[in-house]
C-alpha cells in the first residue's frame, strides 16, 4: 500500500506539469500587440504592450509599454494577445492575413473578406483574429526588412 498517491502528491504533480507546459509557450512575433496579466507589479496588469523582441531570453521578451513610456522583459507567461475581433478589422489588414495564410484573395468587399479570414482563424475567434495578424505584420516586416537589407548590399 507504498503506491498510494495523496491528495497533495497529486497536487504537486499537477503544479509542476502546468508549469512546463506554460514555460514552453511560443514567443510572440515582433509587433504583436499583447495584454500583460498576473504581474507582481499590479500597476502593469490590464496594460498594453507591443512585442519589441523576436527571440526570447530567459522565458522573456522586451514589451514596450506606451504608458510608461519603456520596455520591459516580461515572461511569456504573463503576456496574451489582445484580442480583435475580425470585423473590427480594416480590408488592409483582412488581405494581409489572408496572404501570409496564403489564401487567395480575389474580392475586395470587406464581407468576403471577413468570411474568408474566419475559415482560417478558428472561426474568427478574437484571439486566432489577433495571433494572426500578428504573424501577418511580422511578416511583412521581416520581408521589408530583407527588401531594404539586399538594397543597401
Amino acid at each position: 500500500n507504498n503506491h498510494t498517491i495523496t491528495p497533495s502528491h497529486h497536487t504537486l504533480i499537477d503544479i509542476q506539469f502546468h508549469h512546463t507546459t506554460m514555460s514552453e509557450a511560443a514567443p510572440f512575433p515582433r509587433t504583436a500587440r499583447v495584454v500583460l496579466h498576473s504581474l507582481k507589479r499590479e500597476d502593469l496588469n490590464g496594460k498594453i504592450g507591443v512585442i519589441q523582441s523576436g527571440e526570447v531570453t530567459n522565458g522573456r521578451q522586451q514589451v514596450y509599454i506606451a504608458d510608461s513610456n519603456r520596455a520591459f522583459a516580461l515572461k511569456l507567461d504573463n503576456l496574451k494577445y489582445e484580442e480583435r475581433a475580425v470585423d473590427s478589422l480594416s480590408a488592409k489588414e483582412l488581405q494581409k492575413i489572408l496572404k501570409a495564410k496564403g489564401v487567395q484573395a480575389d474580392s475586395i468587399e470587406k464581407s468576403d473578406l471577413i468570411a474568408k479570414v474566419r475559415t482560417v482563424t478558428d472561426d474568427g475567434s478574437p484571439v486566432a483574429v489577433a495571433k494572426a495578424l500578428a504573424e501577418a505584420n511580422a511578416k511583412t516586416t521581416s520581408a521589408s526588412a530583407s527588401g531594404s537589407a539586399k538594397n543597401q548590399q
